[in-house]
């Protein structure tokens, strides 16, 4: 469920905060872009819901195409030891899902990645078939 949705004008979006299944706090950000933005909210649900029960496998995909190789290859300090996967997704706090109206990314996942990659966080997305498209480092 998407919780209590607030339009914050400013930002042309919805806000919403709910509880993962690990108790932390998600942030929810709907962009509804040139759509109407009351009839968005029931997409938005439908990717909310699917987003939810497929966050753990498309940041499994992401690691293993992607962020550990990136991190490994040209983050990793010298004098410390490669992570497996585990220990990398262990080390990132899923704190925003952005669900908008694109055609190219409809759906991002953003995770607070602690030191791993200098302070930036990293940002997942998924393509309109709901397949992972690539990742960002952001902040």
């Amino acid at each position: 469920m998407l919780g209590k949705l607030s339009w914050l004008p400013d930002f042309s979006h919805w806000f919403s905060q709910v509880r993962q299944p690990t108790g932390d706090r998600l942030d929810v950000i709907v962009e509804p872009g040139d759509d109407d933005r009351h009839a968005f909210i029931e997409p938005a649900a439908r990717l909310f819901r699917w987003a939810m029960n497929h966050e753990r496998r498309i940041l499994r995909t992401a690691i293993r195409e992607e962020l550990l190789e990136l991190y490994n290859s040209t983050w990793r300090q010298e004098d410390e030891q490669k992570l497996s996967a585990k220990d990398f997704a262990d080390q990132l706090e899923w704190s925003l899902l952005t669900i908008s109206a694109s055609d190219i990314a409809p759906v991002e996942f953003s995770y607070e990645a602690d030191d791993l990659f200098g302070g930036h966080g990293v940002t997942v997305d998924v393509d309109k078939e709901l397949r992972f498209r690539s990742i960002q480092l952001r902040g």
